[in-house]
C-alpha cells in the first residue's frame, strides 16, 4: 500500500470515527430532542389545560364581575333613590321651616302691631279718662252752680210772690179806699 492509500485509510478511519462520534452525538441530541419534544408537548398540554382552566376562571371572574356590577348598580340605584327621597324630605322640611319662619315673623309682626295698637288704645283710654274726669268735675261744678242758681231762683220767686201778693193787696186796698188826694207809694225793690 502506498502512502497515499495509507493516508486515505487513516483519513477514512478518522472520518468514520468522527462520523460515529457525530452520529452518536446526533443520536444523543435526537434522544434529548425527543425527550425535550415530549417534555414540551407535555408542557404544551399542561399549558393548554391551564389556559383552558384560566379561560374558564376568566369567564367565571367576568361573570362574577358582571354580577357584582349589576348588584352594585342595583345598590347604587337603591342608594340614589334613598338619597333622592332624603333630598325630597330635606327640601320639604326646609320649605316647612321657611313657612313656619314666615308665619312666626307674621305673628311677631302682628303681635308687635297689636302691642302698638294696645299702647295707643291705652294712651287714648287714659286721655279719654282724663277728659272724662275733667268733664265730670265740670259737671259737678255746673251742678253746684245749678243748685245755687235754682235756690236763688226759688228765693227770687218766693220774694216775687210775696211782693206780688203785697202789691195786689195794696192795689186792692187802694181800690177800696177813696181816691181823695192820696199818693200811691211804691214799695222799694231789692236788687240782689
Amino acid at each position: 500500500m502506498s502512502t497515499a492509500g495509507k493516508v486515505l485509510v487513516v483519513l477514512v478511519l478518522i472520518s468514520t470515527l468522527v462520523w460515529i462520534v457525530l452520529a452518536s452525538k446526533v443520536a444523543v441530541i435526537n434522544a434529548n430532542g425527543a425527550q425535550m419534544v415530549a417534555k414540551l408537548e407535555d408542557d404544551l398540554a399542561k399549558l393548554e389545560t391551564t389556559t383552558a382552566q384560566n379561560r374558564q376562571n376568566l369567564r367565571s371572574l367576568k361573570d362574577q364581575i358582571a354580577h357584582t356590577q349589576i348588584e352594585m348598580d342595583q345598590g347604587m340605584a337603591v342608594i340614589r333613590s334613598r338619597v333622592a327621597e332624603i333630598e325630597k324630605a330635606k327640601s320639604t322640611m326646609l320649605e316647612i321651616a321657611s313657612r313656619a319662619k314666615h308665619q312666626v315673623e307674621t305673628v311677631s309682626a302682628t303681635g308687635e302691631a297689636a302691642r302698638v295698637t294696645l299702647d295707643q288704645r291705652k294712651a287714648e283710654h287714659s286721655a279719654e279718662q282724663t277728659a272724662l274726669n275733667s268733664l265730670q268735675n265740670e259737671v259737678k261744678q255746673l251742678q253746684a252752680e245749678h243748685e245755687q242758681l235754682t235756690s236763688r231762683v226759688a228765693e227770687l220767686r218766693d220774694q216775687f210772690k210775696s211782693t206780688l201778693t203785697e202789691n195786689r193787696a195794696k192795689v186792692q186796698n187802694m181800690l177800696k179806699a177813696p181816691s181823695a188826694g192820696r199818693t200811691i207809694s211804691r214799695p222799694a225793690q231789692s236788687r240782689n
